[in-house]
């Protein structure tokens, strides 16, 4: 259907015929062959709105890991925390999509002084040195990031084996950072208790700016 011009769907069964039409479509399109299959449905679906009304809600399972120890540990923050007051907003943000994530677990992190080559203090001065590039507002040491928090704190095999979405918490994960997708692959995000985002000195961030 078309109103003022713009495309309306109404069940999701014509969503998908158009979805799947427009996937078609665009095989023929010059260079589409060089698209990832992420970017080839993509193409496809930005242009085509969903049916709002009696949509689906799609549930997503979230495991919570929270550091602790010295240094690079977190305090001040549990898992009735996360569950009741940071999750609700999280839900609050995500329903508006039809996404609503629900905790399947909870685990709590703690590093021997020495780990690998190196030790947790001097992680966290690493961290420390993990600034914002002010004249294009990215984060810098991407990579020297993946290092630390998947090589040295979090570990390859922890983020093969898991099937949900993992949310991490740390005291800090760089200076003006407060949180980023650390591995996409396995749904990975690390967050920061303490942030100087916003602040002159690390700060614990209020629970519905964790949520946010």
């Amino acid at each position: 259907k078309m109103k003022n011009d713009a495309l309306i769907i109404t069940t999701w069964e014509e969503y998908e015929r158009l979805v799947r039409d427009r996937l078609e479509q665009n095989k023929s399109v010059p260079g589409n062959f060089a698209k990832s299959k992420e970017e080839s449905v993509w193409a496809a679906l930005k242009d085509i709105p969903i049916p709002c009304e009696n949509a689906p809600m799609v549930t997503l399972p979230l495991h919570i890991h929270i550091a602790r120890g010295d240094f690079i540990g977190v305090t001040n923050l549990t898992a009735f925390d996360i569950e009741h007051t940071i999750l609700v907003r999280v839900n609050e943000l995500w329903k508006q999509a039809g996404i609503e994530f629900y905790m399947v677990d909870t685990t709590e992190h703690e590093w021997p002084a020495q780990v690998k080559d190196t030790t947790v203090m001097a992680l966290q001065q690493q961290i420390l040195c993990l600034t914002r590039d002010h004249s294009t507002g990215r984060m810098t040491g991407k990579d020297l990031r993946r290092t630390i928090f998947i090589d040295y704190l979090i570990g390859w095999d922890t983020l093969h084996n898991s099937i949900s979405y993992n949310l991490w918490f740390f005291d800090m994960i760089g200076m003006e950072s407060q949180g980023c997708c650390i591995d996409r692959y396995s749904r990975t995000i690390i967050m920061g208790r303490r942030s100087t985002k916003g602040y002159s000195v690390p700060t614990e961030r209020p629970m519905h700016c964790l949520g946010k």
